[in-house]
């Protein structure tokens, strides 16, 4: 089955700076209410067979189309002339960029760039005074906008694609006021005033469909999973959990334990396959075929948790790679701190950086680059995913 996602949202709602008047302390001066909005246009398609969800090759899309909103007033105070006002506010719409992507673009950026040409804008009388006139230019500037995706997965007939969009930048205007007056010619100006737009991060939910026939569905199954996969789990740390005390420098689960709860297998990321509680892998293809205390998942005998937290998505928990799954849905024990984790930038990127890592130096490494707060939310997951399934 053909999926279409899509999303579309402006990154700059409510958006608002004020300059104040500038310069300060002079006889004339500007002041600028910037606002502005950036209508960020995601798509991408991808093939459904079951619970595969497979991306369209060459079918990702961006398009941005951003404009400004700014509300120019003067402060006068020279040669018997005083005004202070609004003078007007002034529109000015922004280059659309366009950029392509790989689906699902997981752990990958992609960027726009939107440029102010420098130029006039305007230049228009001084309301009350006359033989004054405001000029005002677009001086440079940039909007940025980096798109990555974050979940891409398929379950129980239900597919869902989530992504990110980070925007910042700068306007830069140039305001210079002109006087004519019987008595006296002057210029005040030109005055650089720069507006800045600070980085704001935006989730996108670009649809849930239906993997039978690609219309709108009811479900989250991209709740609490990164969506490497789908069947990923963020928190794996590379398939084997990692050593150390949470508060300290290494993300771990905080247990002396050497299981990792979400990966079924030992503290040395071995994919070998799994083993039954004898210590021997074991093939299956039903519960049967296993030991006591084990149970069959993709056709290896994995230990049964002694204990799993349910949840509203899976009424029990066979194994422990299914309860680390099981307990990141939305409602579950572990969904929320998964949830604040992932629209963390810091902890977005070292689990991103974790995940890459395939032994304990490297897992050190990505936690040093990281902050603190980082490290103690990254730490708090890992340790909800233990208690819950261990």
């Amino acid at each position: 089955m053909n999926l279409e996602f899509r999303a579309e949202n402006d990154l700059l709602e409510g958006f608002e700076q004020d300059s104040g008047f500038l310069p300060a302390q002079s006889p004339a001066a500007i002041r600028v209410v910037a606002g502005a909005t950036a209508s960020l246009v995601a798509t991408a398609q991808a093939t459904a067979i079951g619970d595969d969800l497979t991306p369209v090759a060459g079918s990702g899309s961006l398009a941005m189309e951003a404009g400004l909103s700014l509300e120019v007033s003067a402060k006068i105070d020279t040669a018997g002339v005083e005004y202070e006002g609004v003078i007007e506010t002034f529109e000015y719409g922004i280059e659309p960029a366009m950029a392509s992507f790989e689906p699902f673009a997981i752990g990958e950026t992609v960027t726009l760039e939107s440029a102010l040409p420098p130029g006039e804008l305007a230049r228009v009388p001084v309301p009350s005074v006359p033989g004054a006139t405001l000029v005002v230019d677009i001086a440079g500037g940039q909007i940025n906008a980096a798109y990555s995706g974050v979940c891409a997965v398929a379950t129980g007939g239900v597919a869902q694609y989530t992504g990110q969009a980070v925007i910042d930048g700068t306007i830069q205007l140039e305001g210079t006021i002109e006087l004519e007056l019987l008595v006296v010619s002057e210029t005040f100006g030109p005055f650089s005033i720069e507006v800045p737009i600070p980085p704001t991060t935006t989730a996108l939910d670009l649809g849930t469909l239906s993997t039978s026939d690609g219309t709108p569905a009811e479900g989250s199954p991209c709740d609490g999973m990164s969506g490497d996969t789908d069947t990923a789990d963020p928190t794996t740390a590379s398939g084997g959990s990692t050593s150390g005390d949470p508060t300290g420098e290494v993300p771990s689960t905080g247990s002396t334990t050497d299981a990792d709860p979400t990966t079924g297998g030992d503290s040395t990321g071995d994919s070998g396959g799994a083993e039954s509680s004898s210590g021997a892998e074991v093939e299956c293809t039903v519960d049967s075929e296993c030991d006591d205390g084990d149970a069959c998942v993709e056709n290896q005998c994995v230990p049964v948790p002694a204990a799993c937290v349910d949840g509203t998505d899976c009424d029990a928990c066979p194994s422990t790679e299914t309860c680390g799954l099981c307990v990141q849905y939305e409602g579950n024990a572990c969904s929320e701190l998964l949830d604040t984790c992932l629209f963390d930038v810091d902890c977005y990127d070292l689990v991103e950086c974790v995940n890459g890592c395939a032994d304990e130096a490297c897992n050190s490494a990505c936690a040093k680059a990281s902050t603190d707060e980082a490290v103690d939310l990254y730490n708090a997951v890992v340790e909800c995913l233990f208690d819950a399934c261990s």
